[in-house]
């Protein structure tokens, strides 16, 4: 015998509650994709507001109406460094700009001189004076040639085009054929006697080239005497070159390695000089991994010291 049990239920109450909740689901979820997408817009709106501003500030600068730098959010966040470092590197460029500005200043004003100085000669020589005239016509021309070559090695140098290398160098040798040369000039008294026999691995022209420079600098400023010295002290080699001229004043010494230093009246160039032999020293000495300074000298002038490593590789 088979048992049957039916229930039977009203169902309008569960409609009515699908109903409902068909009505609240089709509300709701436009409502909330409405709210978050504002919410998404106006986040991100915010979040890239300094992005915008970074953006507008270097277009700005790039368009030269700006002060040259941007405007810097809180330093806390990853704008505010990026904001920062722009700012650090915009300040860089600018430094730079300036010495490259005053380098080609300084640079044009040196060539314009003898330049000027070599048309003058020509346009008032006569007929018969060419004799008397040549030779401050090639005086002028071979300092314009000083000048281009000091330029042109300071050019290779900022370019990373200079290479060292690594020669037996005779540094008493080298010092003696500067005193040679300045005594056959019989213009000062060379005093060599602090000169001992020494050799060093180092680049032989541009060690040359330092010594030369020391020279003619010692030289141009001396008023009577120049004395060459090299020795070893403390593990290192020690060249000097001592004048009896005006000096360096203490609140100079900073700067006088610098490109086209202008000094007091008493230590400009009076003689030819480019203006760029000691920033060249300062070069070649950084070069070498030793250190250059100047000192009172002890014959009463300027005194220049270059301390090189005795056991450069």
């Amino acid at each position: 015998m088979t048992t049957r049990v039916v229930v039977v239920s009203e169902l309008e109450g569960v409609n009515d509650t699908l109903a409902d909740t068909r009505q609240l689901l089709g509300i709701s979820i436009p409502l909330t994709a409405l709210v978050g997408t504002f919410l998404f817009w106006l986040l991100t709106g915010r979040a890239l507001r300094p992005v915008e501003l970074l953006r507008r500030d270097a277009q700005a600068i790039a368009d030269g109406d700006n002060g040259g730098r941007v405007r810097e959010p809180a330093p806390s966040d990853e704008i505010g460094r990026l904001a920062a470092t722009f700012n650090n590197m915009l300040e860089g460029l600018e430094e730079r700009t300036e010495v490259l500005k005053r380098f080609v200043s300084d640079a044009s004003h040196k060539i314009r001189s003898p330049v000027a100085n070599i048309r003058t000669r020509i346009e008032t020589c006569g007929e018969g004076d060419w004799a008397e005239t040549r030779p401050a016509v090639v005086g002028e021309v071979e300092r314009i040639e000083a000048i281009l070559d000091d330029l042109t090695y300071l050019a290779r140098s900022d370019e990373g085009r200079i290479v060292v290398a690594s020669e037996r160098v005779e540094l008493d040798e080298l010092l003696f054929a500067e005193a040679s040369r300045l005594q056959q000039r019989d213009r000062v008294t060379v005093d060599a006697s602090g000169i001992e026999p020494l050799v060093i691995q180092a680049d032989q022209a541009q060690i040359s080239r330092l010594v030369r420079n020391l020279v003619d600098n010692a030289e141009r400023h001396a008023q009577s005497r120049v004395a060459l010295a090299v020795h070893h002290h403390q593990g290192s080699i020690v060249i000097d070159v001592d004048d009896n001229g005006p000096g360096v004043p203490v609140v100079s010494r900073a700067t006088v390695f610098d490109r086209f230093t202008r000094l007091d009246q008493s230590r400009q160039r009076a003689t030819g000089g480019t203006g760029l032999g000691l920033a060249i020293v300062r070069d070649i000495t950084d070069r070498h991994g030793g250190t250059v300074a100047v000192r009172d000298s002890p014959l009463g002038g300027a005194g220049f010291r270059i301390t090189l490593p005795a056991d450069r590789p």
